[in-house]
């Protein structure tokens, strides 16, 4: 019995070790500095009160509802990042036309990042909604691809991305205090 509550003890502690190394390993960039990484310009130009909108291809949408209380509720996130990595060496199963001779910069690949939405508004297709409208902004400023990495410990977000078109393209392994947790890289050509 001891060793068991100290199996389901460390298994947690690296569960959420690994959660916790994942998702600050992701936050670097973009939310320390929204208005620098994403490029944001104020809508109205001198006005320091306006709403700010993005400059260039990256961007970041947020979802919102009122509530029975009338009080305006965050109920969604998304973003569009450009891709400059070297993780794409798999992703010719989606097009054809990339050369995947060797680890390289994908020109015209941009990343989805950021995807939430609140518990209490899941499956109201706003997660489909943000999607559509990423990749249209993608489409807009010519990229060709679309990337994002998700776990399959994600089942739901994992058959929402599988709907929406995106196919897997490499599975990897990230460290993760008593093993490793499976990361999977899905793509989606935009041209079709």
């Amino acid at each position: 019995m001891l060793l068991d509550a100290i199996y389901i003890g460390g298994s947690l502690h690296a569960s959420v070790k690994f959660y916790f190394n994942f998702v600050t390993a992701g936050f670097g960039d973009d939310l320390e500095n929204p208005v620098e990484h994403y490029e944001l310009v104020p809508a109205r130009i001198g006005d320091a009160t306006s709403e700010y909108v993005p400059s260039g291809i990256k961007a970041f949408w947020i979802a919102e509802a009122v509530s029975s209380t009338g009080k305006t509720e965050l109920v969604g996130t998304i973003s569009l990042g450009r891709q400059l990595g070297v993780r794409f060496i798999e992703l010719y199963s989606l097009c054809d036309h990339l050369d995947t001779s060797s680890s390289h910069k994908v020109a015209g690949t941009g990343e989805l990042r950021r995807m939430f939405v609140s518990p209490y508004h899941r499956r109201l297709g706003i997660a489909a909604t943000l999607m559509k409208v990423c990749e249209a902004r993608a489409r807009q400023f010519g990229l060709s691809t679309m990337v994002l990495t998700t776990t399959p410990n994600q089942p739901a977000a994992v058959n929402m991305y599988e709907r929406g078109g995106y196919k897997v393209y490499n599975s990897r392994d990230l460290p993760s205090g008593w093993g490793t947790q499976k990361l999977l890289d899905y793509g989606k050509d935009l041209s079709l």
